[in-house]
């Protein structure tokens, strides 16, 4: 499998990912089985992949290990207990505490507030089973973020603390996978990690990072070998001359 990575597939998208879609479709014309990899995920981005026609051809980090993790604890769940299912939630709208809001592909949001107003807690349920939840502190800062299988069982938690300009800083990752825990300080060292279990999952994974500022780290931490190309899109000098000073990234590369 050839893995073509970027940070997010949008609506609005990028020529980046454009190019992806369309090296995507030529791979696919060759019968070169080929998936793009995205850091982080659009609460439709279903809707966001039919509408570019990549349907299954997209494949997140989170959902990854979400994924994963419902399969390890159905194999368990068959055999010891009945699976949990998310509760159903019956909510007054008269209830200034609980505000549901609706997506227009049926997922939804749960804002809990407490008797003063602030938001304490944020849920998304997407195909009736809570999928994330966002935890805020005192001052209305996100303090974590709680990721969920199919059983409702934590898989990743995102934890964060206060940071300049009222801009909430990642201090730590926690995943539960195969029955252990992983404790991760970057999302660099969790995408790492990933793209480590896909060439544990397929020797012949090959990647190819579309957007250096964010595979370069995950690259050099990676511990499994496997084929790691970087697409530059953009002129390698600060004012673009050829002897001008070098972009910051490509010194890094």
């Amino acid at each position: 499998m050839h893995y073509f990575i970027t940070s997010r597939i949008d609506s609005l998208t990028s020529a980046i990912e454009l190019a992806q879609i369309k090296r995507l479709r030529l791979f696919e014309e060759l019968g070169v089985p080929a998936k793009i990899l995205t850091w982080y995920r659009n609460d439709n981005q279903e809707e966001i992949s039919a509408e570019l026609g990549i349907s299954g051809k997209v494949l997140n980090v989170v959902e990854y290990f979400q994924e994963a993790a419902s399969l390890v604890s159905e194999e368990g769940a068959h055999r010891n207990s009945p699976l949990i299912h998310e509760p159903r939630i019956s909510i007054d709208e008269r209830n200034a505490h609980v505000k549901k809001e609706r997506l227009n592909n049926g997922s939804y949001y749960l804002t809990y507030r407490d008797r003063w107003g602030f938001i304490d807690r944020k849920e998304f349920y997407r195909n009736q089973r809570l999928n994330n939840c966002s935890l805020y502190n005192d001052k209305g800062k996100l303090a974590v973020k709680l990721y969920y299988n199919r059983q409702n069982q934590e898989v990743l938690s995102y934890y964060y603390r206060g940071g300049a300009n009222d801009k909430p800083i990642l201090t730590l990752i926690r995943l539960v996978y195969q029955d252990q825990v992983f404790l991760f300080h970057q999302e660099s060292e969790l995408v790492a990690f990933w793209l480590d279990c896909l060439v544990d999952a397929d020797e012949q994974a090959v990647f190819y990072s579309d957007r250096e500022d964010y595979a370069l780290r995950s690259f050099d931490l990676m511990q499994k070998e496997a084929p790691r190309y970087v697409v530059l899109h953009s002129v390698f000098t600060a004012d673009g001359s050829v002897t001008g000073e070098l972009n910051p990234y490509i010194k890094r590369l």
